[in-house]
């Protein structure tokens, strides 16, 4: 077993964590997307509604679905 002084402890504990959270951020590309109103995450909304709108209106059942949308 291993005997730590103190305060290594606490130092270990942080760099624990430390790694933790830069390993999450590395795994997940879209982490950033949580902060909903943030202009990186607007905009990257933006960019797929203009990839994906295309798609969708020329796709003949998508009038349909338009129609029967609830309005808000």
């Amino acid at each position: 077993m291993i005997k730590l002084r103190h305060g290594s402890a606490a130092a270990l504990a942080l760099v624990v964590l430390a790694s933790g959270s830069a390993r999450a951020q590395t795994q997940d590309p879209h982490l950033a997307l949580e902060a909903v109103e943030s202009p990186e995450s607007l905009a990257w909304v933006k960019a797929e509604n203009d990839k994906t709108l295309p798609l969708l209106s020329g796709d003949p059942r998508f009038a349909g679905l338009q129609a029967c949308r609830p309005r808000l």
